[in-house]
């Protein structure tokens, strides 16, 4: 057991090794199934082309509602 922690302490120093020492493995598959979705989600969302609207060129069709026809007709028919 002395082995074992002397082992552990020399890595502990390192810049890195403390990090790796101290993960414990019952969060190991938790951390790479996050790895792998994260990989797995980079790579399809790198490839979706991006699609451009066209452009609006015309209306087709609008409807309004009034209550003199005969004032809606001569504002939308003659002054515009």
């Amino acid at each position: 057991m002395k082995a074992f922690e002397m082992i552990r302490d020399a890595v502990a120093r390192k810049s890195l090794g403390g990090f790796f020492v101290s993960i414990k493995l019952s969060t190991l598959p938790a951390m790479i199934g996050l790895g792998v979705f994260a990989a797995l989600f980079a790579v399809i969302g790198a490839g979706k082309p991006v699609t451009r609207r066209p452009p609006i060129v015309g209306i087709a069709h609008i409807g309004l509602k009034t209550d003199n026809l005969a004032v809606a007709r001569e504002f939308y028919g003659d002054t515009l």
